[in-house]
């Protein structure tokens, strides 16, 4: 039976999704200032890199050190594999660069296209196995205003509105995500996009705290935050696959270059086995 759980004071809003036609409808009418995060199984926390390597009992101060330590050597080491015009000139560059590149980071990739997080909801899933994706939507503006509230409150001299915030994504996480360990919760992206960026209109949600869970910190702070959760089974893996190729969603844009490609041809091999599959 189709559930929609929209009671007050949850984490978030939860919509069971029965088909692809409704989940369509529903991530269309999603508009700005949304961003989305696909994640092929529904029961994960958002939790960064960093804070699932790390194990329970390492405190905020200590973390934090791990984080710069793991910084110092990929970028002690990162100019033997690029030229010094291509690295990044900001922290929060570098952490994007990290993130890019698979080392833990306390960055979450999000995105500004519901579509594409969509994509990575499904990609990989077994359509047979009875499980769950989800997209989670966080308005993104309401959040960000949030924290600016919290931190002009706890940072004495804060001097930060959200026009500032928007233009100036590098020197906020520089004078205060680095410098301060404080428990709010940020949506930001480097001032230098990498091409992946770019492709997947790619945006990071990024934590103060890097100890705390990212759902207690939401739970506790920013309960009133407009939040949404889609729950697709992942039996719509083909339909879903075949609405991401109507919106010009492929391997090849999510993945530029000869990677992308190969992943296309083996996804068109897959539907259409799939397709031949489902009318036995």
């Amino acid at each position: 039976m189709k559930r929609e759980d929209l009671e007050k004071g949850k984490r978030m809003d939860k919509v069971e999704i029965e088909s692809i036609g409704e989940l369509a409808e529903r991530l269309i009418s999603m508009s700005r200032p949304w961003v989305y995060r696909g994640q092929i199984n529904s029961t994960w926390h958002l939790e960064p890199s960093i804070s699932r390597a790390v194990p329970i009992g390492f405190g905020s101060g200590e973390i934090h050190q791990i984080e710069k330590d793991l910084r110092h050597k990929f970028e002690s080491t990162a100019l033997h594999y690029s030229t010094r015009a291509d690295l990044p000139q900001s922290d929060f560059g570098w952490l994007a660069l990290m993130q890019h590149h698979g080392a833990p980071t306390r960055l979450l990739d999000f995105t500004e296209s519901p579509f594409t997080a969509l994509f990575f909801a499904m990609d990989g899933v077994d359509p047979y196995d009875e499980k769950f994706s989800s997209i989670i939507a966080i308005d993104y503006r309401q959040l960000n205003q949030k924290s600016l509230e919290l931190a002009g409150k706890s940072i004495m001299d804060f001097g930060w509105d959200y026009r500032r915030l928007q233009l100036n994504g590098d020197s906020f996480f520089t004078e205060i995500v680095y410098r301060y360990v404080s428990n709010q919760l940020w949506v930001l992206e480097p001032a230098i996009k990498s091409r992946r960026i770019l492709q997947q209109m790619g945006t990071f949600l990024i934590k103060g705290d890097i100890s705390i869970p990212t759902n207690k910190t939401i739970e506790t702070i920013y309960e009133k935050i407009p939040m949404k959760e889609f729950i697709i089974p992942h039996s719509l893996l083909t339909e879903a696959f075949d609405l991401l190729f109507k919106c010009g969603i492929s391997y090849y844009g999510i993945y530029p270059g000869l990677e992308g490609l190969g992943k296309d041809v083996n996804l068109t091999l897959l539907q259409s086995l799939r397709r031949a599959l489902a009318k036995k």
